[in-house]
Order: C-alpha cells, then sequence, then structure tokens
C-alpha cells in the first residue's frame, strides 16, 4: 500500500468488503470501507495484547470486528482486556494462516462456523453475489470529501490548537495558538497530498502571528492572497519582537480582517499606529492590555481613547483594560461588544449616550467593571434606551449597583438570553442606590422586567426556572443542570440560538427576600408563567433570610427546598394559612401543586412541637384529607431530615402522617 498514491489507496478501501492487518495506522482505511452486512475488519495483534481503537472505529460504522490472536479469534462482546504485553509493537507478531482463512470463507458463504474459542457469533449474511451496487454512490462520497479537503485540515489544525482566536469568528479562520504556532506547517508533513492542498488552498494561510519567524509571516502573506489576513499580536516585552516583523504588521494592516491583541501596558505604545492606521477591511478587534501593579495610571492608560480610521463598520469589538472612543462612525454597525475592566466611559450618561448609537447590537457582555462611577448617576439624565436586536445581555461579576443601574436602564425586547450575576456587597454597597434602580426595573409597568425573567412579549421562554435565596444571593433562573455559561470571547457568534429562553440572574442584596416580593409584583401581572423550584437555604437561621411570602407564588410553585430551622417553619406557617383573593369570598389553599418537599433541620436545631411536629400533622390533614371541602394535590415526595433524639414528637407522629400523605418519610441526621 506504502507504494501507491493515497487516492489509490482510497479507491481500494473503497472495494474492500473485508479488510485484514496488523494494529497500526494502515487500518485506518477502514474508513471508506462500504457498509454492508459483510464487511469486516480482521485486526492481527501480538498475542495476549488488545487495543481498542479500530474496534471501536468499526462497530461504530457498522462493521464486524475480530481481534486474531494467531489461531484465535474474538468479536464483540468477548473481545480481550486491553492490554500490551512486551513485543506489542514489535515486528515478529505470529499469525496462523489457515485460521484466518477459514474465518473469512466463512463470512463470505454466508456460514459462521465459530473455531473453539474464537467467541465469534453466529449470523445470516448476504451473499456477495446479492450486495447491492454501491459504487457509485462511494465516488461520489470521495469526491465530496475531496472537495472539502482544505477544511478538514484546518479544523483538525484548529483543534489541535486548542486555542479560539479572536471574537465570534469562524474556527476555520484560526488554527494558530499561543502555545504552538507552526501547527498547519506540522500537518503538512502528514503526507504529500496535504502539502499539496494545504500549499494550493490560500485561505489556510490567512492567519499572521507575532510569534512567527519574519520569514514564515512572508510565506503566509503571500500564500493567503486575494484574502484577507487575522493578525494576532501576543507580545509581554517588546524586545520579543524583531523589527522586521512589526514593519511586516504595519505594511500589511490594510489587508486585515480582524485584530487580536493582547499585550502588557507597558508596551502598548507601539501598538495605536497599528490600531489607528488604515484598515478598510477589518471587522473584528480584540483589545486587552494587561496592567499589574507595577504599571503606571500613563502606562495603564496607553490605548485609551484609540480611534479607528475610517473605513466599513466594525461587527465585533472586545475590550479589557483599555477605553475605545465610542462616538466612532465604524462602531455604528457592532453586533457584539465585549467589555472586561475599565472598557466602559466612566460617566453613565457616557455609556448610555453610546449604547443608544448601537442599534444593531445583538451581544452585549460586561465582565468585572471597574471605571463606571455610579454615583454621578441621575436616572432623569439618562433615559432608557432601547437595543431592539440585542439577543444576549451578560452583565458578570460587577458590583451590585453598576448591574442594577444598566439593567433597569436598558429594554431588550428580543433578549432571550439573561445572564447577570453580582459581586456581595462590600464596603462601598450602595443601598440607596440599588433600592432606587430595583424599583425602577421590578415594576410592573416595565417591561424590561418580563424580558429578564425570560420572557417574549407575554409568553415564557422558559420551560422551568429555580429560585434559590442564600445569605446575600437571590438566584432566578433556569435550573443548573440546564445551564452552561457562554464564554462569549470563544463561543462562535453564528451560534446565537433564538430558540428557548436562558434567563439566569444571580441578584446580590442585602435583604433577597425583599427584592424577590418586588419581583412576585411583576410575575401577579403577567398572564402566565413557568413552574418553579424555590429553594432557601438558611443554615445558621440568619435573620437576613427569611421566607418570602408564598401567595403570589402559589400557582406556580412546584417544588419547595428549605434548609434552616426558622425557615422551615415560617414555610408551615404558610401552607397552614387560608388566604382569600379579593374577587371571592372562598378560602383558598395556599401552594396546593406541590409535587415535591424537602425540609431540612441541622444537628443544633431543638424541636419546638407546636411549630415542627403540630404543624406538619395540622397541615396534612388540612391541605391533603379527602375529607375536606378543598384539597391540594398529594405530593409525589415529602421528606423531612432532622435529628431523631431532639425530634422525637416528630417521629412518633410519622406512621398518623403517613396515612394522610403516604409519602412523607423522616431522615434521621
Amino acid at each position: 500500500m506504502e507504494e501507491l498514491t493515497p487516492e489509490e489507496q482510497l479507491a481500494i478501501a473503497a472495494e474492500t468488503t473485508i479488510m485484514i492487518g496488523v494494529h497500526g495506522n494502515g487500518l485506518t482505511h477502514l474508513l471508506w470501507m462500504p457498509l454492508t452486512p459483510l464487511t469486516t475488519v480482521m485486526e492481527i495483534f501480538y498475542p495476549g495484547g488488545f487495543a481498542k481503537d479500530y474496534e471501536w472505529t468499526a462497530r461504530v460504522l457498522g462493521f464486524t470486528h475480530y481481534a486474531i490472536h494467531n489461531d484465535t479469534a474474538f468479536t464483540h462482546p468477548t473481545e480481550p482486556k486491553v492490554n500490551y504485553p512486551p513485543g506489542f509493537q514489535g515486528t515478529k507478531i505470529p499469525v496462523h494462516g489457515p485460521s484466518v482463512a477459514k474465518i473469512i470463507e466463512d463470512r463470505i458463504d454466508g456460514r459462521l462456523l465459530p473455531q473453539p474459542g474464537c467467541g465469534m457469533e453466529s449470523g445470516e449474511f448476504v451473499p456477495r453475489n446479492q450486495l447491492p451496487g454501491i459504487r457509485e454512490e462511494l465516488y461520489n462520497a470521495k469526491a465530496k470529501v475531496n472537495n472539502q479537503i482544505d477544511q478538514l485540515i484546518a479544523r483538525i489544525s484548529s483543534r489541535m490548537n486548542q486555542e479560539f482566536k479572536p471574537v465570534n469568528q469562524d474556527p476555520l479562520r484560526y488554527p494558530v495558538s499561543e502555545q504552538h504556532h507552526t501547527t498547519l506547517f506540522d500537518l503538512l508533513l502528514v503526507c504529500r497530498s496535504w502539502h499539496d492542498i494545504a500549499i494550493r488552498y490560500p485561505r489556510l494561510w490567512i492567519d499572521l502571528d507575532s510569534r512567527m519567524p519574519p520569514r514564515v509571516a512572508q510565506i503566509a502573506l503571500e500564500r493567503s492572497k486575494p484574502h484577507g489576513i487575522n493578525m494576532t499580536w501576543r507580545i509581554e516585552h517588546s524586545w520579543n519582537v524583531s523589527i522586521e516583523l512589526k514593519q511586516v504588521f504595519m505594511e500589511n494592516r490594510d489587508r486585515s480582517v480582524s485584530m487580536d491583541i493582547k499585550t502588557k501596558a507597558i508596551v502598548g505604545l507601539g501598538l495605536r499606529q497599528l490600531i489607528e492606521g488604515p484598515t478598510p477591511q477589518l471587522e473584528s478587534l480584540c483589545v486587552a492590555v494587561d496592567s499589574d501593579n507595577r504599571s503606571s495610571r500613563a502606562e495603564q492608560e496607553v490605548l485609551d481613547g484609540f480611534e479607528l480610521s475610517d473605513g466599513p463598520p466594525l461587527k465585533y469589538l472586545n475590550l479589557a483594560g483599555v477605553q475605545a472612543a465610542w462616538n466612532s462612525p465604524r462602531l455604528s454597525g457592532l453586533l457584539s461588544l465585549i467589555i472586561t475592566g475599565r472598557g466602559v466611559p466612566n460617566s453613565p450618561r457616557q455609556l448610555f449616550d453610546g449604547l443608544a448609537g448601537l442599534q444593531q447590537l445583538e451581544v452585549l457582555c460586561f465582565q468585572k467593571i471597574t471605571s463606571l462611577n455610579v454615583k454621578s448617576y441621575r436616572p432623569a439624565e439618562c433615559p432608557p434606551v432601547t437595543l431592539p436586536h440585542l439577543k444576549r445581555l451578560c452583565l458578570w461579576d460587577t458590583r451590585a449597583e453598576w448591574t442594577a443601574m444598566i439593567s433597569s436602564n436598558l429594554y431588550t425586547p428580543a433578549c432571550f438570553d439573561a445572564d447577570i450575576s453580582d459581586e456581595s456587597p462590600g464596603r462601598e454597597y450602595d443601598p440607596e442606590l440599588v433600592e432606587l434602580c430595583d424599583t425602577l426595573l421590578w415594576n410592573p409597568n416595565n417591561p424590561q422586567a418580563a424580558v429578564l425573567l425570560g420572557f417574549a412579549g407575554l409568553e415564557p421562554r422558559c420551560e422551568q426556572l429555580t429560585i434559590q435565596i442564600t445569605h446575600y444571593d437571590l438566584f432566578i433562573g433556569i435550573p443548573f443542570d440546564e445551564f452552561k455559561r457562554c464564554d462569549h470571547t470563544k463561543v462562535p457568534y453564528h451560534t446565537l440560538d433564538t430558540g428557548a429562553g436562558r434567563t439566569r440572574l444571580e441578584l446580590s442584596r442585602r435583604n433577597p427576600t425583599e427584592l424577590l416580593n418586588k419581583i412576585a409584583a411583576v410575575v401577579s401581572q403577567l398572564p402566565s408563567f413557568p413552574p418553579i423550584a424555590l429553594e432557601v437555604y438558611n443554615l445558621y437561621n440568619e435573620s437576613s433570610i427569611s421566607l418570602p411570602d408564598l401567595l403570589p407564588w402559589s400557582e406556580h410553585l412546584t417544588s419547595v427546598y428549605v434548609m434552616g430551622a426558622s425557615s422551615s417553619r415560617a414555610f408551615l406557617q404558610q401552607l397552614l394559612q387560608r388566604r382569600s383573593p379579593a374577587t371571592s369570598t372562598r378560602e383558598e389553599l395556599v401552594c396546593k401543586n406541590l409535587s415535591a418537599i424537602k425540609l431540612e433541620y441541622e444537628n443544633d436545631d431543638e424541636e419546638d412541637p407546636m411549630m415542627d411536629s403540630d404543624a406538619l400533622l395540622a397541615l396534612a390533614g388540612g391541605c391533603w384529607f379527602e375529607g375536606d371541602s378543598e384539597t391540594a394535590l398529594q405530593p409525589g415526595r415529602f421528606d423531612v431530615h432532622c435529628p431523631k433524639k431532639k425530634f422525637s414528637r416528630m417521629w412518633s407522629l410519622e406512621g398518623e402522617i403517613q396515612q394522610i400523605v403516604p409519602v412523607f418519610k423522616l431522615f434521621d441526621i
């Protein structure tokens, strides 16, 4: 086979139904074998050795695989265990030809007579003369593979690097990484065919990296014509880049489609000329300035206020530790804006004026914002900003004052992915400002409140929501097992999904229950709301954590988990209460649709018979006893965890409660 061209090798494999070979890379040709009831791969191992590489591959493709140990054959599910004995990779591997030939004959003739110890399974097979003619289909499939081999090489190169390059772009365009910038050159050595294909496709050479030798950079520039190029600059010290390479970057910036710049503050000065020079093809710009405690303020701000030259609108902008001039005409068509650190304007008025000019924006992400002066915020001076096309709104790891202010001043009707995460309240926490913004946002008359709760108009996007209350945090969002936070610097822009909503609000407040009561006022005005799972964690019976009023959530609560004695008792008392709506004289049960309840006390808690055991018994009789005029749905699960020695009365009533609620269980802790 090694004397044949790659094309001839693949043509033979495409016409092969039984392939025999010693364990090794040559068996990769099985990928081109036709799928028929007869297709078989026979892999010869050194006796006692076994590896699953091609066994897995063959079975996934629907083929039969045999592991051959000299004169003995094994197949799934009785294949040997993985083992690499001495001689496994050697050149002296024994094989008994007559035994292998007998297996082949039996396969072709439709017989499968197992030899002693071979472990093969019998079956019926289509005779060779009845196999369907699939040669033409195979050749068509092979032609499609050949037409896309350049994309295959690029994607293999990108995966080898394990790093996605500038903001929100196709990974096909970024096969160069920080750790290893010669991956594409390495792939040229795979075989002559890959080498020739890579040389012929300019699109594979569009990456210009600051760690390239100047000669390599020149090769890439020549081979990439006439395409635009992606410039990647990763320099910590000015002496890391030769003058010749700097000149290459400057001379070819007019071909740049994207720039990905990450540098230390102390060496950022020379980059300003690169960014502000002519860039008529630039679509994506990522600038990150890494400042440390040793950097002076002048060094940290060396790229601040940079202005792009005239040209078509930018599509993607990612700033970290640097501020741009937001009034640049080239930012008016932005689709994605990601800012980390001190990248936003200092003034709230400037921030919202800048956002008002980004009417095409679809992704907005602020992370760890440090530069915004919230004390100068005046709602009357900052009219609400509508971003009609925004699909993702992310405010991460930022002070509660800033996230509250930004959230309350935006209206994003098309947003289906809201991800807001506050920092815990610190010494600089401004409760008055947070209260002002919460009142503006969580208002039944503010449509943005429904958007952040996962609504499209009056229809919920999310199928279920979880509400969690902890020490200083209120979480509202889709269940954690369904949520995977996106890194918007690495997720391709074109993966935006306009389907199900992804709400995740993690709001830090001194009194999270008070905020939840505000949100309840919004929920009460919505025509429908998804099922809710409520979780309250009050491990140390803190006064700052109180159970919210359950009545506004009554129709939506399907499960409740409460930790802590004070919160558990408050929950029982609320369920015991009967409330009468203003429009009716009939009392209604609170939370009558609960399907799962879990109360968890602590080892140090002491039983209060009236508030614990008696309340539980009264609750069971009042809510679920069939003789009542109105009963709630029986829960599918009702668990209470408490120390048996300290909650003796509750344990004595377990059987009586189970007669009414059979699923009721006590667990000793």
